[in-house]
């Protein structure tokens, strides 16, 4: 499995207190959702780096502090590296302010805001792998995003992201999926993603991005 079940080396990582790394593992064994083999189905080569819990504004520091670490000790081009880089920026960034919080089963009565992010890495390419929940309500609009994405090429992408600041289509978070179109320029592959039903009207989304090495 991908979640860091090793409380000692978790902590060493992410600095978690034990109480609440418990209580992510209790909140994760007891969804409906088989949140870890929705993650991990997809995955190829070598893990490098994978994060499952609460997503909070200080960890998102701490965990690119990490994938830096983890992509130092790699073999492989610089510029590639930092392209990897700026991705895990982008999509850490895209899960604190894009994740909602939902319901989970068993007997703890609150809400959280569960997020996951792999870092994998094989012969050809880099990928990152993201999940968290999104409402049923957006599905057709990421889709639809992502799919224009897919099948833009590297100078249609440039075009777009400069009409989407020139005519100023933010949305009520900002950005207006310019973080997404940055994403896919340094990537230089296409996006992979799945839906997959929770309940509430909520659904779990996964994004896969393949950066890569040539």
């Amino acid at each position: 499995m991908y979640i860091e079940k090793n409380y000692q080396q978790f902590h060493r990582k992410y600095r978690f207190n034990k109480i609440v790394f418990l209580y992510l593992l209790e909140v994760i064994s007891n969804m409906s959702l088989d949140f870890d083999k929705l993650i991990s189905e997809s995955i190829d080569g070598e893990v490098l780096f994978s994060f499952q819990g609460e997503l909070s504004s200080s960890q998102v520091t701490e965990l690119l502090e990490v994938i830096e670490k983890r992509l130092d000790s790699v073999d492989a081009e610089n510029k590639v590296k930092k392209r990897v880089y700026y991705v895990a920026v982008e999509s850490i960034q895209n899960l604190f302010h894009h994740a909602i919080s939902v319901h989970m089963n068993g007997d703890i009565n609150r809400e959280i805001r569960l997020c996951a992010i792999v870092l994998s890495k094989s012969s050809d390419f880099f990928s990152i792998t993201t999940g968290n929940f999104v409402y049923q309500e957006k599905i057709s609009e990421i889709a639809r995003h992502i799919d224009d994405i897919n099948r833009f090429s590297k100078e249609e992408l440039k075009d777009y992201y400069k009409q989407i600041l020139t005519n100023q289509e933010f949305s009520d978070k900002g950005g207006g999926g310019l973080g997404m179109i940055d994403i896919a320029r340094k990537a230089e592959g296409k996006f992979q993603y799945q839906f997959e039903n929770y309940k509430n009207n909520t659904v779990f989304f996964k994004l896969q991005i393949n950066i890569n090495q040539n």
